[in-house]
């Protein structure tokens, strides 16, 4: 699949600064692969259950124990995007293709 290809590659251009070990780095592609699959329900099992893990350890240990910065990551994908991630809900723009 070409675009696994590109999405490992953006997620890790993404993540790569956010995270001091690379176990963190690859479960953030793989959470991401997982968000963006056909999965009817988003939670940590169903999500590990596509991704092939046999547990929900990796992002449970990603959402709630990993050292890495949100905010970060959200600055850093706004300039790329701008008006796309925000801090606080608002109505999309609908200028800004997102």
């Amino acid at each position: 699949m070409a675009w696994d290809a590109e999405l490992t590659t953006l997620t890790t251009r993404s993540a790569a600064p956010l995270f001091a070990r690379p176990e963190p780095r690859a479960s953030f592609t793989d959470l991401v692969r997982g968000l963006l699959a056909d999965v009817p329900r988003k939670n940590s099992w169903q999500l590990s259950d596509h991704i092939g893990h046999s547990t929900a350890n990796r992002f449970e240990h990603l959402l709630d124990r990993a050292k890495w910065d949100v905010e970060a990551l959200r600055e850093r994908e706004n300039s790329s995007f701008p008006g796309c991630l925000r801090a606080k809900p608002t109505r999309p723009d609908p200028d800004i293709p997102c």
